[in-house]
């Protein structure tokens, strides 16, 4: 879905994971967990050199979640700490935004945007899912370009979100037409 409404801006934001996201992916891998042991108990008795394979895959697979998790909660402790916004390029329109990040976030992580919409004006909190994540072509915003969509059920902060665009492209269109009127011959 292409939104009509959208704008390029500078807002004042900061985001963190959402909570909700370490919850999922820990109740994702204690089913997988359950799984892997009900089939390994199905197998039965296995060879010695199978049994000593599998158990340098669990112990792999136990060191990959760990690090993954070490990295997931230092880059939340780092973000999150400071809990400061900072001015930031962003393109908004009323069923997500883009914006850049100095850290990386993971794609279909749910996160939380705290940000101020000057124009009209408010602080928002607003709760989105990180469709895109990838390294800044821009030189002047060193970091991660994210997309991301806002969750369903949020009307009311998207309205605001709506109501800040349309408030920008009507000053635009103000500012325009005025240049045009002092550019025009006088008769």
């Amino acid at each position: 879905m292409r939104d009509f409404y959208h704008i390029q801006d500078k807002l004042s934001l900061f985001w963190r994971y959402s909570r909700q996201t370490t919850a999922s992916n820990d109740d994702k891998s204690l089913l997988v967990d359950i799984e892997i042991a009900r089939r390994k108990e199905a197998l039965g008795s296995v060879s010695a050199s199978l049994q000593e394979l599998i158990d340098l895959y669990e112990q792999k697979i136990s060191l990959l979640q760990s690090q993954e998790s070490d990295k997931r909660l230092l880059s939340y402790a780092d973000y999150n700490h400071a809990r400061k916004k900072a001015d930031t390029e962003v393109t908004l329109s009323s069923s997500g935004m883009g914006f850049f990040s100095p850290i990386r976030a993971e794609e279909t992580a749910r996160v939380q945007i705290d940000m101020c919409l000057y124009s009209i004006p408010c602080e928002l909190l607003i709760e989105a899912t990180v469709v895109e994540c990838r390294i800044s072509p821009d030189s002047e915003n060193a970091g991660y370009w994210l997309r991301v969509r806002f969750e369903k059920g949020q009307q009311k902060k998207v309205d605001l979100i709506s109501a800040h665009v349309a408030t920008l492209q009507m000053e635009k269109l103000s500012r325009e037409d005025k240049i045009a009127r002092t550019a025009e011959p006088k008769t």
